[in-house]
């Protein structure tokens, strides 16, 4: 037992629950300042609140133990309700340079943000989660991996898993920007790249 206990401590002590995905900060999803509830408000860069507020980094404990995106937010002068009320309904925050969204559209938590990248309508969440937030939290739980990103139609209001089969399935409906991929033997590792190009075709129909 104590053998385990210390194997637990020793990957916890070094476990890395993120592999955010290098992407260039020119490339982060830019929006309007403020609180969006509705995927609607973000299309039309109508927040539903603008009042003072801060982003904030998770603990790496508070990540490690319950999962979730790597960022929070916080009023700068609000009671605790209105808080608990956004936060519930909340679908993404934007500080004005970057947006994040809320874990219920990736990891189907409530946790954390994360921070998005691309220009839209669909957009990356590169999160890593682990399986705690299903299992009430706990050591061995949180070391189980489910997942790496989620694509997100900003249009439809849909999130899901970031695949090569999601890629190929997208990929079929534009057959210019397919044949540019046929050859690749990983779709991921040019996610960004392609849903650029696809971003580039919706938006100039």
């Amino acid at each position: 037992m104590k053998q385990l206990f210390l194997f637990i401590f020793s990957v916890l002590t070094s476990l890395t629950i993120f592999a955010q995905t290098e992407v260039d900060s020119s490339r982060n999803f830019k929006l309007k300042k403020g609180i969006y509830l509705t995927f609607e408000q973000i299309t039309t860069e109508n927040p539903a609140n603008t009042d003072s507020f801060i982003i904030k980094e998770r603990s790496a404990g508070s990540i490690v133990m319950v999962g979730g995106g790597k960022y929070t937010f916080e009023f700068l002068s609000k009671d605790n309700t209105e808080f608990k009320k956004f936060r519930k309904e909340l679908v993404g925050i934007s500080d004005g340079e970057n947006f994040y969204i809320s874990d219920k559209f990736t990891i189907k938590g409530w946790q954390g943000l994360t921070l998005c990248f691309l220009s839209g309508p669909y957009i990356i969440a590169p999160v890593k989660g682990n399986a705690g937030q299903y299992t009430g939290g706990g050591a061995i739980p949180s070391m189980i991996s489910i997942g790496k990103g989620f694509l997100i139609n900003l249009n439809e209001g849909v999130s899901v898993p970031l695949t090569k089969k999601t890629i190929i399935k997208l990929l079929a409906k534009y057959p210019d920007i397919s044949k540019e991929y046929a050859d690749k033997t990983d779709l991921l590792e040019s996610a960004v790249e392609i849903m650029e190009k696809i971003n580039k075709a919706e938006r100039s129909q």
